[in-house]
């Protein structure tokens, strides 16, 4: 009974937390699409006293967040990319902002404190095309590089039992006196 009323309590602690960093996104979502881009940063930063320490090149900072959806039109709406928890202290969460001209990436980053979340950075990136090309890449990739145990694709049954496996073929190469990147083997 005692170990069910304490993992219900870390839980609760648990939800206590993520809804406090879920709250501060939602706060600052609701401000970037009205327009308010400088007072989202401020009120994403209010519980980090060290950016009032920074003076002037905060402002500045909050100046270029603020310009930046400047000449994108109006807001249209946003979606959830994404959420990334590193160790239970970090959270990246992630948001794709489509304006009329293009698409900008709201990154907030958050960090654990003793009493709930606090703003780590916040970031506004017009340049998505980047990251969508970057990640279609890696999917790509990743997703031609499975391995089959079946025939290789393109060939029939008969034709990869003649041309044989990719392993094959470097063994082969590396056994006809050249190494399996193309090579002569080294002279001792």
């Amino acid at each position: 009974m005692r170990s069910i009323l304490l993992a219900l309590s870390l839980v609760a602690v648990s939800s206590a937390f993520a809804a406090d960093y879920d709250a501060k996104v939602v706060e600052a979502l609701k401000l970037i699409e009205a327009g308010k881009n400088a007072e989202a940063m401020d009120r994403f930063f209010i519980s980090n006293p060290y950016t009032a320490k920074m003076g002037e090149s905060f402002q500045n900072m909050k100046q270029s967040f603020a310009d930046v959806t400047k000449d994108v039109g109006k807001f249209q709406y946003s979606t959830k990319v994404g959420e990334y928890k590193f160790a239970d202290t970090i959270v990246l969460v992630e948001y794709l902002l489509v304006y009329e001209r293009q698409p900008i990436l709201l990154e907030l980053k958050f960090f654990k404190k003793k009493d709930g979340w606090g703003g780590l950075s916040i970031s506004l990136d017009p340049g998505i095309g980047d990251k969508v090309e970057e990640n279609g890449e890696r999917e790509l990739i990743w997703s031609n590089s499975v391995k089959t145990k079946g025939p290789r694709e393109g060939l029939s049954e008969e034709a990869s039992k003649e041309k044989g496996s990719p392993n094959q073929a470097r063994e082969a190469t590396a056994t006809a006196g050249m190494s399996a990147a193309g090579q002569p083997p080294r002279q001792p």
